[in-house]
């Protein structure tokens, strides 16, 4: 994923809906899911 670099004198602002209990909860253990899933094996 890039960056976006901001043009002079332009804010790029994002809203975006607060996130229900359960989409917080579904997003942590999908983090959690991936980081299990690319650790590396020693």
């Amino acid at each position: 994923m890039g960056h976006i670099k901001e043009p002079k004198n332009v804010d790029f602002i994002i809203k975006s809906p607060p996130l229900s209990d359960k989409e917080r909860i579904e997003i942590s253990n999908f983090i959690k899911k991936l980081k299990t899933e690319n650790k590396p094996t020693t």
